[in-house]
Formats: structure tokens, C-alpha cells, sequence
């Protein structure tokens, strides 16, 4: 049994200096360990899909 929450969101200021903001909370062993068994059995994967915005573009064309 693994002692961490795998759903931990920091809140407190304390907790945001401490752990980071929130996005860089993945490093969660055990919220890495249930994203792994849903991924695989099919289910829902709580994720972002977009990594680096600044990177995408649209794809128009000008006439």
C-alpha cells in the first residue's frame, strides 16, 4: 500500500511553495500507477493533451 494521495491537489500556500502549482504534480507514484491501470483496461485518463501550446498552429491556408 503506498502512502501518497494520489489525488492530491496543493491548496495552501504552504503546499504550492512545497509541491509546486498543481501542474507538476504527476510525478504522484501512486496517480501513476492508476493512470497506467486505466490506460490499459480503456477508461478514462485525467490528462492534458495539449504539452506545449506554443507549438501548435492551425493549419489555413491563405488565399
Amino acid at each position: 500500500m503506498l502512502e501518497e494521495d494520489p489525488f492530491f491537489v496543493p491548496k495552501t500556500e504552504e503546499e504550492i511553495e512545497k509541491f509546486g502549482d498543481g501542474a507538476s504534480v504527476l510525478s504522484n507514484t501512486a496517480r501513476k500507477l492508476i493512470n497506467a491501470v486505466r490506460r490499459r483496461k480503456g477508461l478514462y485518463v485525467e490528462e492534458k493533451m495539449v504539452q506545449h501550446a506554443t507549438k501548435q498552429r492551425a493549419s489555413t491556408r491563405k488565399v
